[in-house]
């Protein structure tokens, strides 16, 4: 083995709450393998920096001045890593067991060199299972979702859905990994792989259908198991901020995945389903969803930073 096989990489954000428990994890879970531990920190304003510095001092951190996003920060990780594998990590996970080994064995298997990505089996705290992979987002997941969900569940949630909770034990393609952990083979990554149009959401979306349309595949490995405590890394920001760029982030996949019509049709439709739940429900966060997505229609341009296809 090269002195290091995999590169550990976790992007921070007022993470003080929940990094110690995920550092310790991995120091404790991951043996038989050598690794290194890249922590990129999104100019936090809490302790995280410090707590990092003063409880793991050996491990490398770069702390930003600015808060660059998800997808750019990994950037700066990826490029910074020296190592064969790539595994991004959130910094609200917890590993079970021994999960960077696993997908060290399973992606450096002769038979999977056209596998740029896998990922493991997700849990909450209380063991139940928890969003792993999805399928990439589409027209037809859109229509379903205005009620024919509920009259084909099964098949919604195995062949629509973008955000399922794995129950299986065995590997299986699918369309993408969660981004709370992304084993990713570097050889096949380019030299900046997320879109830095991306602050937050969809872009672990958008670089797996970028690999897609290359021939490259994402794979779910049962075996290794994380514990995420879902939405501690993003708790700090505003609710109606986190609507913003999640919807801001959905629209640009669309967009840079599947050009500017289907966009627009797709930007019809949720603003549709948007405004028929608020009239049954009149929850002002619905509101907020239906609001944004009606403006961004009407200021949406046809040159807007993005690729068609």
């Amino acid at each position: 083995m090269n002195s290091s096989e995999i590169a550990i990489i976790l992007v921070t954000f007022n993470s003080s709450a929940t990094i110690k428990k995920c550092l310790n994890s991995i120091f404790e879970k991951t043996i038989n393998i050598q690794y290194e531990i890249i922590v990129v920190d999104n100019a936090s304003t809490d302790d995280t920096v410090e707590v990092i510095l003063k409880s793991f001092p050996n491990i490398q951190l770069i702390a930003n001045k600015n808060n660059f996003g998800f997808g750019v920060a990994n950037n700066i990780g990826i490029k910074r890593a020296k190592s064969k594998y790539i595994f991004l990590l959130n910094p609200d996970t917890i590993l079970i067991n021994n999960a960077p080994r696993l997908f060290y064995e399973f992606m450096d298997n002769p038979l999977h060199k056209n596998i740029w990505c896998c990922g493991g089996n997700i849990y909450r705290k209380d063991m139940t299972p928890e969003i792993t992979y999805g399928n990439f987002p589409s027209l037809k997941q859109i229509i379903f979702e205005f009620g024919i969900h509920k009259l084909f569940s099964a098949y919604y949630e195995l062949q629509l859905s973008n955000a399922v909770a794995a129950t299986t034990y065995h590997p299986k393609e699918v369309d993408y990994i969660s981004g709370a952990n992304m084993f990713i083979r570097k050889s096949l990554m380019p030299e900046q792989p997320f879109d830095t149009d991306f602050f937050l959401y969809y872009e672990e979306t958008e670089l797996s259908y970028r690999m897609k349309c290359q021939g490259y595949r994402s794979y779910l490995v049962p075996k290794a198991k994380i514990i995420h405590l879902h939405g501690e890394s993003t708790r700090s920001l505003e609710s109606i901020k986190k609507i913003h760029i999640i919807e801001t982030s959905k629209y640009l996949f669309f967009y840079k995945s599947y050009g500017v019509l289907t966009m627009k049709i797709a930007n019809l439709l949720y603003l549709l389903k948007y405004f028929l739940l608020w009239i049954k429900t009149q929850d002002s966060l619905i509101k907020e969803y239906m609001c944004f997505s009606f403006f961004h229609l009407l200021k949406f341009s046809d040159n807007s930073n993005g690729r068609t296809r």
